[in-house]
């Protein structure tokens, strides 16, 4: 029978227009492969909804590769071609460019000896792709089920879900042997609940990349492995719910001979993580002298060593003199199964000498400057909110005078952001500074106290509630002010005034 699906893209790719084409729209039936082959630099192939039954290389074209319709109704699955879905394997920049779309059923290019990598996405050295709003779903192989990277290669990832793929582990990039550092950038993506058979969530070595506003959750082993010659950065970036079977819940660190692995942390939040043995939530192990983690304004919540031996740190556990620091953090309600000390709780170190901890709340006292201990003062412990309430001994308590010169191994900065992005520096009238540096204060902690929430029914902002509000709703209300669509529906209506009245009797804050 003719396949009639494959006359359009045929015309496209055989007819001289295509040179100077600027969109072409595919089907599904229609090769995504035979457009890239003719596309021109710049050109962009839309995929109309669907599943496209295929693997796919970029071959060095600097082309849009991108849904009509979003992800969860555009899908390229390699299912059963023995490929990973796409491949960037001939110095791609960053103009090679993915969006909207579910990537599934990949089982790995040839990898390292050729051992199957990158189920998702192979990305070469000197490759340096951008990839948004896509879904890595469903994909196996050995290295980087989802991705891998080769030393060398970057890749931007924004606003990407990566989940429940199979392998030893789910994110690769690096090379013990090659010399030139792997740079990925991952923004305001989701790496959770990829089956690790035996290695780690993702596996960074020789890397430098950066994780911004990332959740990483929900991994049966240690979420992230950082290796050799590693200046990883993390801002904004939540660890949650990862669990090893071994040591480093969330985070471990290994640095080897003379090649330093050096990461830094700003405004991170390690919210219920379980190692067995040691470091619930962080294993931070040198392997030279020098090497640094360093944690500036991170919350470390609920995290816990369950061996009923195990006294080495239910958040923290540094070894092999490793260097710690940390600046304006916060501790509660981490544990360890075994019968440890107060602090080993919280933190346990086999040096203590090369432990710094500054400006920072524990449950249990520790030596240094300006730490204090005390609850914490969350707004709703049970429910995992971990923003400060008034009152909170955090507030306007840390320091303002950390390292603030560029980000270097073991420098740390006070971000001018908190972890929802709010402002830093607020300060609260109705709390003492108990911290240093010029007013106002940065708090403790991932989250900046913002004061008291808007009292919405002082319309004239006298900061009480009287007549005059009353009065003032109701001349705006007849005169059809918006001001007064109290739900937000475009529409003055009852809803408006059943609202005003019930923020009105519940008093301002």
């Amino acid at each position: 029978m003719r396949n009639t699906h494959l006359v359009p893209v045929l015309a496209l790719v055989f007819a001289a227009p295509m040179a100077t084409a600027d969109q072409v729209l595919l089907h599904p039936g229609e090769s995504i492969q035979a457009a890239i082959n003719a596309a021109s630099d710049g050109d962009e192939i839309i995929l109309a909804a669907g599943t496209y039954t295929q693997w796919l290389s970029f071959e060095g074209k600097a082309v849009t590769v991108r849904s009509e319709s979003g992800p969860e109704m555009t899908t390229i699955n390699a299912a059963g071609l023995g490929e990973c879905v796409v491949l960037f394997d001939a110095a791609e920049g960053s103009a090679s460019r993915l969006e909207g779309l579910t990537l599934t059923g990949g089982e790995g290019h040839d990898g390292p000896f050729g051992v199957r990598s990158g189920g998702a996405m192979f990305i070469g050295f000197g490759a340096n792709p951008t990839v948004v709003d896509c879904r890595l779903v469903g994909n196996t192989a050995s290295y980087g089920a989802a991705i891998y990277g080769e030393g060398g290669a970057g890749g931007l990832f924004e606003a990407c879900i990566i989940e429940a793929n199979t392998g030893l582990d789910a994110i690769r990039y690096g090379d013990e042997d090659t010399p030139v550092q792997s740079t990925p950038v991952f923004r305001d993506c989701e790496i959770r609940a990829n089956v690790v058979t035996d290695g780690y969530g993702l596996w960074l070595v020789s890397c430098d990349a950066t994780f911004v506003d990332c959740v990483i959750a929900d991994h049966n082993s240690t979420a992230v492995l950082l290796r050799r010659r590693c200046g990883t950065t993390f801002d904004r970036c939540v660890f949650s719910g990862n669990n090893s079977a071994g040591v480093g819940g969330a985070i471990w660190t290994a640095g080897q001979s003379s090649e330093l692995c050096n990461p830094v942390f700003t405004n991170c939040l390690f919210e219920g993580n379980t190692a067995v043995y040691g470091g619930g939530a962080v294993l931070a192990q040198a392997g030279t002298a020098g090497e640094v983690i360093a944690f500036t304004n991170c919350t470390f919540v609920s995290n816990r060593c369950s061996d009923p031996h195990s006294t080495q740190g239910g958040a923290i556990y540094v070894n092999n003199g490793m260097s710690l620091e940390l600046n304006n953090c916060l501790f509660w309600a981490n544990s360890v199964a075994g019968p440890g000390l107060p602090l080993d709780h919280q933190i346990f170190s086999s040096y203590w000498p090369f432990v710094t901890i500054e400006y920072s709340l524990l449950p249990v006292a520790v030596e240094g400057v300006g730490n204090i201990t005390g609850n914490p003062g969350f707004m709703d412990f049970a429910a995992g909110d971990y923003r400060l309430l008034a009152g909170s001994p955090a507030i306007d308590a840390g320091s303002n005078l950390v390292d603030t010169s560029p980000a270097v191994a073991g420098d740390q900065t006070i971000p001018v952001a908190d972890f929802d992005g709010l402002p830093r520096f607020i300060d609260d009238p109705e709390t003492s500074d108990t911290g240093i540096g010029d007013a106002p204060i940065v708090d403790m902690g991932a989250f900046e106290y913002q004061g008291p929430p808007p009292c919405d029914a002082d319309l004239n902002g006298d900061d009480e509630l009287n007549f005059f509000d009353v009065q003032l709703f109701l001349g705006l209300f007849a005169s059809g002010d918006l001001a007064v669509d109290f739900n937000d529906d475009g529409v003055l209506n009852f809803f408006d005034v059943q609202l005003f009245l019930s923020l009105f009797a519940a008093g301002c804050p």
